[in-house]
């Protein structure tokens, strides 16, 4: 697995990019990457419905994000301004519409490289926001206000992990107490829909919804009922080797991700899909169930039959339902 390089931008020459973009969408782009951690397609999407100013949080689909008082302040200007105008935050400077996620990172492309940033990219900043936070907490703290597993921060961060500080602000989540035979009946419900394929890759295999949201068919061998991913080979259970035979059965051999959306034959953005999973939660009467819980279900039950290889070709354990 190839290096990931981080390039922390200077908090000083960044600070100057956003007082040089006080009231546009760039400004915007810029400070909820770098001061709240959101992703690109997180940005894209924001409603003001999500930005929680009296508690001081922005709730995503996955996760609630606390607000650095400069960042709120920022956020409670700029509503009073729209006045309503617009359910999204960021909007497109010259029609004040919804912007693709192309044009939110030429944006802040253009917005770095004029502040002499041009090694920076929009990824860094939400990465350097992780960082700062692993700097003051724990890291499952941090693992749930960026939505970051604990797989993932090993990959990208682990030499900024220090010895455990224990976090006053959030405790480390109990174990999730998961209705199996509820689940079960919502899995046999939802089949080989996109919702009901992200549940089942995520209980049984332990896969992250950026994982899910970009999975492609040549990352599955049904033949020898893996997943090659690119940290990891995962072997598949049963249950879930029948779902994507289904699944590749029922696409068209051209298809290239696993998931699709079917209006627009792309892969599903990882919001989009974490929306759809919830609504199929809430419909099958698991409303205070989430897929962190099931990913914490998984995490826990390590140690059963199935087995995870790492590029390396080292075995360990991974549970799975037969």
């Amino acid at each position: 697995m190839q290096s990931y390089t981080l390039n922390r931008p200077d908090g000083a020459l960044l600070c100057r990019v956003l007082e040089q973009h006080t009231n546009d969408a760039a400004g915007a782009i810029l400070r909820l990457a770098w001061m709240a951690g959101l992703m690109r397609d997180e940005i894209q999407h924001l409603t003001w419905a999500q930005v929680d100013l009296l508690g001081e949080q922005l709730l995503l689909p996955d996760r609630a994000v606390p607000l650095a008082p400069e960042l709120a302040a920022w956020l409670e200007a700029l509503r009073r301004e729209r006045n309503g105008s617009s359910e999204r935050v960021v909007l497109s400077d010259r029609d004040q519409q919804p912007l693709a996620a192309q044009s939110i990172s030429r944006l802040a492309r253009a917005a770095l490289d004029a502040g002499d940033l041009k090694a920076v990219r929009l990824i860094d900043l939400r990465h350097d926001y992780v960082l700062r936070q692993l700097e003051r907490h724990d890291w499952q703290y941090v693992s749930r206000i960026t939505g970051l597993e604990a797989a993932a921060m090993n990959v990208h961060f682990a030499a900024y992990l220090t010895e455990k500080k224990v976090s006053t602000r959030i405790r480390r989540k109990a174990a999730p107490q998961i209705d199996e035979f509820a689940l079960w009946k919502l899995l046999q419900a939802e089949q080989d829909t996109p919702a009901g394929a992200a549940l089942w890759l995520t209980w049984q295999l332990g896969l992250q919804v950026e994982e899910i949201a970009s999975l492609r068919w040549d990352q599955v061998d049904l033949q020898k009922e893996r997943l090659i991913l690119p940290d990891r080979q995962v072997r598949l259970t049963s249950g879930v080797l029948s779902i994507l035979q289904k699944l590749r059965k029922a696409a068209p051999p051209e298809a290239e991700w696993v998931l699709m959306s079917p209006r627009s034959r792309r892969p599903y953005e990882r919001t989009r899909l974490s929306k759809l999973v919830r609504a199929a939660l809430v419909q099958g009467g698991l409303d205070d169930l989430s897929l962190r819980d099931l990913r914490l279900d998984y995490d826990i039950r390590v140690g059963g039959e199935n087995q995870v290889w790492t590029l390396s070709g080292a075995r360990a354990p991974s549970p799975g339902m037969r």
